[in-house]
């Protein structure tokens, strides 16, 4: 929940003093005795009131709100719950949790005409903890990248120099451990003793975590091949991993690893994988809520100003109205029913 009340200020600052003003209406229209504070009496009055009590049914969702554990919801608590609402935001097929940062998405459902998804937290996938007639599961991050289009002019040279150098000097002892097992465990002893990954290997490595979707480089394997020997050894490999971990995932002021929740420059995004702006390098421009927030940004990348978060952004992909991008916009409770 901490991740999403990042995600909800972080919009509440960038949007216009009016549109503040309206979100603050929104929390006097549930402070009935205009104490500040919405109670846990006020907040099931009104999900009763707007039919909300329908949607949320989760009986813990006033206190994941409350994250000071006052018994009471200030504004910015409601500014989180504002943001649930009016971004539909969606929950685990398993488990039935919230889901923010990443999570898995069924390809099928996503693509199909389905009028929802069925996602699931990294836990229900990881253990099997889920029934559905589809199979095919993907990273949301990974699914959002796969809606922009395939990257096929990535620098290969410039990325092995990037890995080479994040493995010797940023990568964490838990990156290296999973890496090397993730190696050991593909990798294959030929006759001169060394240890790398054929492309058949590597081709089923691709299709069964879905990554063929998404990289649609015939000659990817062959760009990794740096002495071309049809093998990768660890470094090749290496770059393949950084590739998937950092390609598109950190945050372009405090450089970050974005692993939730982020914010993504709508026109980089729609320009397609090979568009690039005076002030970055070719992709997508994405910042961490923080950054975001505190408007930093602006001297850097002053010709766009329309952001949205992940989640949004990929929603909008799938054809739905991106709900609260570039803004918070006003809830008014007329008559007891709760309209746009």
């Amino acid at each position: 929940m901490e991740e999403i009340r990042e995600v909800a200020l972080a919009y509440y600052y960038n949007c216009p003093a009016e549109l503040q003003g309206k979100t603050w209406e929104f929390f006097q229209s549930m402070d009935k005795n205009g104490d500040r504070q919405i109670s846990p009496s006020e907040f099931n009055e009104f999900l009763d009131q707007t039919g909300y009590n329908k949607i949320f049914n989760d009986p813990e969702i006033f206190a994941k709100l409350d994250c000071n554990g006052d018994r009471g919801l200030d504004f910015y608590e409601v500014l989180t719950f504002y943001y649930i609402i009016k971004t539909c935001y969606i929950y685990c097929g398993g488990c039935s949790i919230y889901l923010s940062g990443l999570y898995f998405t069924c390809f099928d459902c996503f693509e199909g005409a389905n009028p929802s998804t069925f996602d699931l937290c990294d836990a229900c996938y990881r253990n099997g903890k889920f029934t559905h007639h589809h199979t095919h599961f993907i990273e949301n991050h990974i699914l959002l990248y796969y809606k922009r289009g395939p990257d096929s002019n990535m620098a290969m040279e410039n990325l092995h120099t990037e890995a080479s150098e994040y493995f010797k000097n940023k990568a964490t002892p838990e990156v290296r451990t999973t890496f090397d097992s993730l190696f050991q465990s593909m990798a294959t002893v030929y006759t001169d003793g060394a240890k790398k990954i054929s492309d058949t290997v590597f081709d089923d490595f691709l299709k069964q975590n879905g990554y063929n979707w998404i990289i649609q480089d015939p000659y990817l394997f062959y760009k990794l091949d740096r002495n071309q020997d049809r093998r990768l050894d660890f470094e090749e490999m290496f770059t393949f991993s950084y590739i998937l971990r950092t390609r598109y995932f950190n945050c372009r002021e405090c450089q970050v690893f974005l692993s939730g929740l982020y914010f993504t420059c709508v026109a980089c995004f729609d320009g397609g994988a090979h568009y690039c702006h005076p002030y970055s390098d070719p992709g997508t421009y994405n910042l961490c809520a923080a950054c975001y927030r505190s408007r930093n940004f602006i001297y850097q990348h002053r010709q766009h100003t329309h952001f949205l978060d992940n989640h949004i952004l990929l929603r909008s992909k799938r054809g739905h109205r991106p709900y609260a991008a570039p803004h918070l916009v006003n809830y008014t409770v007329i008559k007891s029913h709760l309209v746009l």
